[in-house]
């Protein structure tokens, strides 16, 4: 069994508590803040999720430089629009060993912050530990126990400074909307945010040539997610007819390693059907990939980074949506069109308990093809987007599969924000 973040129980990080001693650190009046650090250790999509929060910041501390802590993947969402003064990139993992955990230590305490921010709801134990040695206050915001045992979450936060509580069942794109009302600052709704810059721009237009493709008649698609268990290999077979019907050509988008095998695969079963196809997976820096994406008709994977960069650059999308933390992300966009398997087993954290990973395994590329097909001809949905539910599951699976369950609390939490629900 592996958690969203690839862990296995074995692997999973230790205790803390016992490693170091956590100082108390006095705050500062917002005005007297002049270095601050804005920590975020998670994925790409999380980075689109988050980057709107950053302007705001600098109303909330005039006087601050604004250092993000950031994954070296997620840095081209922070560099854009001037976010951030400066960024430091670190790969995530390297917290994980006690020598990399302390160097990563020495590298933020350098900074000399006057405050540091992790608006991180599920942080780790090494990633919150590390925001509160850095020798400056930490504002956090309330954590969940999907990537730490409660026992560390609970004694970690008993040293920030401010915390600020969360609903628990708040989307995650709500979140940053939670913490600016923390901060008094009238505001629009949250948005997602992904800088194209022009150099990116004229890549996508030397690619457009090149290749001969139609943005308006391309399909962007990414099957593959960060970790294995949200994969979708099955886009290929559901793309098949769409392709057809539309003459569509299809971009396959994504990172190195396992996501190009996975794009590589969709590929090949494209390709048998005579359907023009490019695999760009790991080939193309983000920025890139999201100004091809920007230019497509539409965009098909599962629910990851480009998901979200679909919804930031207002692109039509339809997103393979699996039950691990089912609702958290998506759908909040009305450009999205979502797809699931619903079963009783939903928001298991990716811990999943089965022998298959039944509401991706489950979800019929049929019903891919339908929801395609829903997007393409209705358009927008409603504000919050439109979340499909299929209905059934195939015969050769029914006697193993979970037990199906509409998640009717979600939905009523979400009609009134404009959900709209369809069962296919």
């Amino acid at each position: 069994m592996v958690d969203a973040d690839g862990f296995s129980a074995a692997s999973r990080p230790p205790d803390l508590r016992d490693a170091f001693t956590l100082p108390q650190c006095a705050p500062l009046r917002n005005a007297d803040v002049k270095r601050l650090l804005y920590i975020r250790l998670d994925a790409i999509g999380d980075a689109v999720l988050a980057a709107g929060l950053l302007p705001s910041l600098r109303t909330v501390y005039p006087n601050a430089e604004i250092i993000v802590v950031c994954d070296g993947v997620c840095s081209p969402v922070y560099a854009g629009a001037s976010l951030a003064d400066r960024i430091i990139e670190l790969p995530k993992n390297i917290l994980y060993t006690d020598e990399g955990f302390q160097t990563v230590r020495r590298t933020l305490a350098a900074t000399r912050a006057d405050l540091v921010l992790n608006f991180v709801r599920s942080n780790t134990p090494y990633t919150l530990a590390l925001s509160l040695l850095c020798g400056a206050p930490l504002i956090a915001v309330a954590n969940n126990i999907s990537n730490m045992p409660p026992d560390n979450r609970d004694y970690l936060q008993n040293f920030v400074h401010t915390l600020i509580p969360l609903p628990e069942e708040l989307p995650e794109i709500e979140i940053y909307d939670h913490i600016l009302d923390f901060y008094g600052l009238e505001h629009e709704p949250s948005a997602p945010y992904m800088p194209v810059g022009d150099v990116a721009r004229a890549k996508a237009k030397q690619i457009w040539s090149e290749t001969g493709f139609a943005p308006d008649r391309t399909i962007a698609a990414f099957p593959a997610a960060g970790v294995w268990i949200r994969d979708y290999p099955l886009l290929g077979t559901a793309l098949v007819p769409i392709c057809k019907q539309y003459g569509f050509s299809v971009l396959a988008l994504g990172g190195a390693g396992r996501e190009r095998e996975v794009n590589r695969n969709i590929t090949n079963v494209l390709v048998k059907h005579g359907i023009s196809v490019l695999n760009f997976s790991g080939r193309l820096r983000l920025a890139e990939s999201a100004a091809l994406l920007a230019d497509c008709r539409l965009a098909v994977g599962v629910e990851n980074g480009l998901a979200h960069i679909a919804c930031a650059l207002s692109v039509p999308n339809v997103v393979v949506l699996g039950g691990g933390h089912f609702g958290r992300f998506m759908p909040y966009s009305p450009k999205t069109t979502a797809l699931c398997l619903p079963l009783e087993c939903f928001n298991c954290e990716w811990g999943c308990l089965h022998p298959k990973i039944y509401c991706i395994t489950g979800i019929r590329p049929p019903a891919v093809t339908q929801a395609v097909q829903i997007a393409l001809e209705q358009g927008d949905a409603g504000k919050a987007g439109r979340l499909l539910l299929q209905g059934s599951v195939a015969k050769s699976q029914a006697q193993d599969i979970p037990r199906l369950q509409i998640p009717r609390k979600f939905i009523a939490s979400r009609r009134d924000r404009g959900l709209t629900v369809m069962t296919l």
